[in-house]
């Protein structure tokens, strides 16, 4: 039982992660500037809004999550032959997109925990490396779900029907990208989250019926 469970918790972690990272985003302050915001604006609300010992901790956890969720992927894509190559993409472009999103959050704790003013220039400068790693990183989650639309679609290694709104999803993030770069929010974003949700459940239920198939071969070969 403890192995199967294990054995699922992979593919399960995407949905985790989509739920720690809306419940983590959920706790921010509406009124929070954006990297579009003035350098005054910036620093003026750092300077009022230090971070505690904890900020952050769900971000990070959130994406420790979807980099145990990619591994899932590239297991699955993995386990065919006709799709290895496009499971190492889809592994490439996951750890990119974790280690981008996880680089820019010491810029953003240091604006947020100066303890006194900061220069408006600095503080913007700190603000927009943030945003920043978030545009770079609709382009990395874009090369995964190309990868997850190749091979899903070449080996069948997951459902086809999961591996072709990836591959739609991919284009509109991209084509998404330049159009709300000034906006501080991109919609598309929400379908991927979606389409993560859609995914780890998929997987989930696949790996929990696979597992008696493979208890059962296993009693046939004993016998």
């Amino acid at each position: 039982m403890t192995r199967n469970w294990l054995s699922r918790f992979p593919a399960a972690c995407g949905l985790l992660y989509v739920i720690i990272a809306l419940v983590a985003s959920g706790s921010g302050d509406d009124n929070a500037p954006t990297s579009n915001a003035s350098g005054q604006a910036i620093a003026a609300y750092a300077a009022t809004h230090q971070a505690g010992p904890f900020a952050g901790l769900g971000e990070m956890v959130a994406l420790l999550l979807l980099a145990v969720f990619v591994v899932a992927l590239y297991t699955a894509l993995g386990r065919r032959e006709s799709s290895k190559e496009a499971a190492v993409v889809v592994l490439v472009g996951g750890v990119l997109t974790v280690a981008i999103k996880l680089g820019s959050f010491p810029a953003f704790f240091a604006l947020y925990s100066a303890g006194q003013g900061t220069d408006p220039a600095v503080a913007r400068a700190m603000m927009q490396m943030n945003g920043y790693a978030f545009e770079i990183t609709l382009f990395t989650q874009a090369l995964l779900l190309s990868a997850v639309a190749i091979g899903g679609l070449v080996s069948g290694a997951i459902p086809r029907w999961l591996a072709a709104t990836a591959g739609v999803l991919a284009v509109a993030l991209v084509v998404s990208a330049p159009v709300f770069a000034t906006k501080g929010f991109n919609p598309i974003e929400l379908f991927w989250l979606a389409w993560v949700v859609v995914a780890s459940v998929t997987l989930t239920i696949r790996r929990t019926a696979a597992a008696p198939v493979r208890q059962h071969e296993a009693i046939a070969a004993a016998l």
